[in-house]
């Protein structure tokens, strides 16, 4: 059986290691590929899988061989064969790069590794004339290639299970979503810096109950908690309208069920973030903040493509909202704005997954890229 190796630096959280760990799981469950992963933070992971041990060097989970591998030069975690025994096809995730003594036994091979380098997901335009480009690595011998997720089908495509439920057809495990506009369910994940403050005061105030589910352990779990003034021990406080409940942290595996049963989902990062378009939920999404603002060109992008089609008015109004999540506008306007939109926001939320849901999925599309290539 062929094996690849999937090398991840935990610089987002979950984000990084939750694609990572999504995608080897996929190639090894229904691509059939021998796969270990090595990842320098194994503690984030643990988190995304309750399987998985934290104190255990190499471990074997999901089919998928699991190792901590450390970066720095002479750390420890380097030691032994671990890097010594290139695989056929060689995962880089996000550029994260990978470890010179990797690097040197792939270059002393009589036939190279197949390296790809995963980069980050984009709607923007110009990441389908680069994907699948070689990269001529001269130093050692080796070329490194391309392979840009995204939202046509002329890019890698996006993370999806083969077998999933359609669309709407499963609310999350029995769960049924309130009603709209009677009340509105809402998940919130997202990073340090989020307009919480805001978005609290006008839920409180909002003219039909707010159910919202923050996961515990998050940034925004601890933000709420002080903005509310809750006891370090409370799972629930209610502030006019504003119904705030912290519920425990859940796998990957089971974070979808929740995300279909909400009416809204603020969600984060990248695996989050996909995982929304597949609930056929609104979503508001989070992007990891980059110097110099240049997240806002990537997340304006995505909002040209999603709203593409919409009316003007409704288009602008979830914009707004987007941005100022972002930190860019004033969050409680654009909430309030919005809020007869929730069935139009719902109706396209489920047109734009049945749309992506006629594309080949990412893990699919390595599998065909890597095969053509070796």
């Amino acid at each position: 059986m062929q094996r690849w190796d999937i090398f991840c630096r935990v610089v987002d959280n979950f984000g990084d290691a939750g694609v990572a760990w999504r995608l080897s799981r996929q190639l090894s469950a229904e691509q059939g590929i021998q796969v270990r992963l090595l990842i320098d933070d194994c503690a984030t992971l643990a988190r995304l899988d309750h399987r998985i041990d934290p104190q255990k060097s190499e471990q074997v989970v999901a089919g998928v061989t699991l190792c901590v591998c450390g970066y720095a030069p002479h750390d420890p975690l380097k030691q032994g064969q671990l890097l010594q025994q290139p695989a056929a096809v060689v995962i880089e995730t996000f550029g994260c790069g990978l470890p010179e003594e990797y690097l040197l036994a792939m270059a002393a091979q009589q036939r190279a590794s197949l390296w790809i380098n995963l980069e980050h997901l984009s709607a923007e335009e110009w990441v389908e004339g680069c994907h699948g480009l070689p990269s001529p690595q001269t130093r050692l011998n080796l070329t490194r290639y391309f392979f840009f997720p995204g939202f046509t089908e002329r890019t890698g495509g996006l993370l999806r299970e083969g077998v999933r439920p359609p669309p709407g057809s499963d609310p999350g495990g029995g769960l049924t979503p309130c009603s709209t506009p009677s009340s509105l369910r809402v998940t919130l994940f997202g990073y340090e810096g989020a307009p919480l403050q805001e978005m609290i005061h006008t839920w409180a105030n909002s003219p039909i109950p707010i159910y919202c589910e923050v996961s515990e352990g998050t940034p925004l779990a601890a933000a709420a908690a002080v903005q509310l003034e809750c006891a370090a021990n409370a799972s629930l406080s209610v502030v006019g309208n504003l119904h705030m409940k912290w519920v425990p942290f859940c796998d990957q595996v089971d974070f979808d069920a929740p995300l279909r049963a909400a009416n809204v989902n603020f969600v984060r990062g990248e695996d989050s973030f996909v995982r929304a378009q597949w609930a056929a939920r609104p979503f508001v999404w989070h992007i990891y903040p980059q110097a110099e603002d240049a997240h806002l060109i990537k997340l304006n992008a995505f909002l040209d493509r999603y709203t593409a089609g919409w009316n003007t008015g409704l288009s602008k109004r979830y914009r707004q909202l987007a941005m100022a999540w972002n930190g860019e506008g004033d969050i409680g306007v654009a909430w309030t704005a919005l809020q007869n939109d929730w069935t139009s926001l719902q109706e396209h939320a489920e047109t734009w997954s049945k749309s992506l849901l006629k594309q080949s999925d990412l893990a699919s599309n390595l599998a065909k890229f890597a095969a053509n290539l070796l």
